[in-house]
């Protein structure tokens, strides 16, 4: 077979399996989010609706208090503002307003829009094609079907982070500091390029964020009230960062983290753990602590490694990000799509980099494909979800891409007389 038919075939079989993915989400995320609303959209629109209609004394940290709210919105779902900040209730304010499901609706359209507005930044930063970069988020499987049936906002939060990559790539820190404290203000996530400005001495970009953070949430205050800001700083953002959600068990997989793993390795529990491995608090203590140590060590010692290089900025943001979703205290099917910022990067200056970093990208996209259809079998099979090494699956995959950037971070480091290529554009 000559080169051009195979150049064809391929060519055929790609866009027959880029249509299938297509089919794929319109089956399991458009159509179910056009056509109801289940859980996490309706926390975000009750406490926008409640802003919105001027309420005072807003306990928005009070579960009973805010699923009575949700009630009386004509919402039966199960519903909690923990843990979000406070300024999330600013988030559906503009649509908060209309009825559940036509807010729904119009965040689905937004969430679609984002989609596509997140494809062309990643064919700018990872140097693809259109075709190539649509077939990236396709790839997302659930990741992007649960963000769009449970009216998430890691579209949106993800294209906030590869905007803000390419400002600050760009020189236009005023910009991507609006944008990255508006970002933190709601989700914490976008901290990563505060942490990457300070260690590379952008401390300008560091007090805009800084000064838009505080604006931001200065104007939630003005809406909400001292006593919500009081509430949360007390009650929730320790636990939140400690794993422990109100409402949700700490045995649960659908929330996977290393406090998560502990728990069912070492905590009792008569209905939940009834057979843990080894029943010890103390083992669970030096588990969790020991495995957040070793990561933060690693990922510090290659920051510091990489700290002279011209490309320090980008893959400062590859060793954050990679390590952040390694240690989430609650880690989701939709937080996957955020994985997809340091991968465009690392994929930016693939063509210098040696064949075992090669190979070890081709690794980091398996996994992420695997990770991301894996919960369309696995929710259909119980022997997925009663053996505790498959069921915690996206950890391990989180651990595998970790360690492959680390790895090809560490190859290129080394490699003579080439060095890795992943600067900032001029």
């Amino acid at each position: 077979m000559n080169t051009a038919v195979t150049h064809r075939l391929l060519k055929i079989a790609c866009i027959l399996v880029f249509s299938i993915l297509c089919l794929i989400h319109v089956i399991k995320g458009i159509i179910p989010a056009w056509k109801g609303i289940t859980s996490d959209f309706p926390n975000y629109y009750v406490s926008s609706k409640l802003v919105l209609e001027n309420n005072v004394n807003l306990n928005l940290y009070d579960r009973i208090w805010f699923q009575k709210k949700m009630r009386e919105s004509g919402l039966d779902q199960e519903g909690k503002f923990s843990p979000f900040p406070p300024a999330t209730v600013l988030l559906l304010l503009p649509v908060a307003g209309l009825d559940p499901l036509s807010a729904m609706r119009i965040m689905l359209i937004i969430n679609i829009i984002a989609g596509m507005l997140c494809v062309i930044l990643i064919k700018r930063i990872a140097d693809l094609s259109l075709f190539q970069a649509a077939f990236l988020i396709l790839l997302s499987g659930a990741s992007l079907d649960n963000n769009l049936v449970l009216g998430q906002v890691y579209l949106l939060l993800l294209l906030s982070t590869l905007w803000i990559y390419l400002l600050i790539q760009r020189r236009k820190e005023f910009q991507a500091a609006i944008i990255t404290g508006l970002g933190i203000s709601i989700k914490y996530f976008p901290a990563i390029f505060v942490a990457a400005s300070l260690l590379i001495k952008k401390i300008r970009f560091f007090f805009l964020t800084i000064a838009a953070v505080t604006a931001i949430n200065l104007i939630c205050v003005s809406l909400i009230g001292v006593q919500t800001y009081q509430d949360f700083f007390r009650e929730v953002i320790l636990k939140h960062f400690a794993g422990e959600l109100e409402g949700q068990s700490p045995w649960a997989y659908a929330f996977q983290s290393w406090n998560s793993l502990g728990h069912r390795l070492f905590l009792f529990h008569p209905a939940e753990n009834p057979s843990p491995l080894l029943q010890s608090n103390t083992a669970f203590k030096i588990f969790k602590t020991f495995t957040h140590v070793c990561i933060i060590a690693v990922s510090s010692i290659y920051l510091y490694k990489i700290r002279l290089k011209k490309n320090f900025f980008g893959l400062s943001v590859v060793i954050l990000t990679y390590t952040v979703l390694l240690l989430s205290p609650a880690g989701a099917t939709y937080h996957h799509l955020l994985a997809w910022l340091p991968y465009a990067i690392l994929l930016s200056h693939r063509k210098p980099m040696q064949s075992k970093s090669k190979t070890l990208l081709m690794l980091i996209l398996a996994v992420m494909i695997i990770s991301s259809f894996a919960p369309y079998v696995i929710s259909r099979m119980d022997i997925f979800t009663e053996n505790l090494v498959i069921s915690y699956y996206r950890l391990w995959s989180n651990l595998i891409i970790y360690s492959s950037s680390i790895f090809i971070i560490h190859f290129e480091l080394n490699s003579e007389p080439e060095e890795i290529t992943l600067q900032l554009k001029k």
